[in-house]
């Protein structure tokens, strides 16, 4: 009987030690997945930050290069690897131009392994501060994050100047309707 009843409690220890790992794994998957949504604002905002600090002028989120720097996060999680050049020998320039933005300037700068946007943001001030310094005005952040990849966390960010480019967001990440994009555009 003292060993039926101990099997039973050890069963139910063990059930109870696998729902917690689940209820952890659900947890972790649900902040990756805020991670994911909002990053692009607290991209911005980390960046804009670092400029204020020196008196510089904030920079502004462009659509066109965010798609740009998503194609190659998604390219590195893929490949588990960092670089600025994707996995079939695209540059940064090719991927802009792939994105239809033609940039007179422009820097990339890639990540993996950091798991918020402030601890990344820290790595490039001291390895490339002086681009996120820079008189780029423009730039897209892109985030993938992949538990299966070495770095789990992959991180590009392109900034530029592009003529007759517009923002799609504020400098504090509220996005912009059509009119105010408009409107926006002479302001960032």
């Amino acid at each position: 009987m003292n060993f039926k009843r101990l099997f039973v409690f050890a069963l139910v220890a063990l059930v109870g030690i696998a729902n917690g790992e689940t209820a952890v794994q659900e947890v972790d998957a649900v902040s990756r997945e805020l991670q994911v949504v909002d990053f692009s604002t607290k991209m911005l905002n980390a960046v804009n930050s670092k400029r204020a600090a020196r008196g510089l002028k904030a920079v502004c989120i462009n659509t066109k290069l965010t798609k740009a720097a998503q194609v190659l996060a998604n390219d590195l999680a893929k490949y588990n690897r960092v670089s600025t050049t994707g996995s079939d020998g695209s540059t940064p320039r090719s991927r802009y131009a792939a994105q239809n933005i033609k940039t007179t300037q422009s820097t990339e700068l890639v990540a993996g392994g950091f798991t918020t946007v402030d601890a990344v943001v820290a790595a490039w001030m001291k390895s490339a501060g002086a681009y996120i310094y820079s008189d780029l005005k423009f730039i897209g952040p892109g985030y993938k994050y992949d538990s299966t990849k070495q770095y789990k966390h992959y991180w590009v960010v392109d900034m530029a100047n592009a003529p007759g480019e517009i923002s799609t967001e504020t400098k504090t990440g509220d996005k912009l309707t059509e009119a105010s994009t408009k409107a926006k555009a002479a302001i960032c």
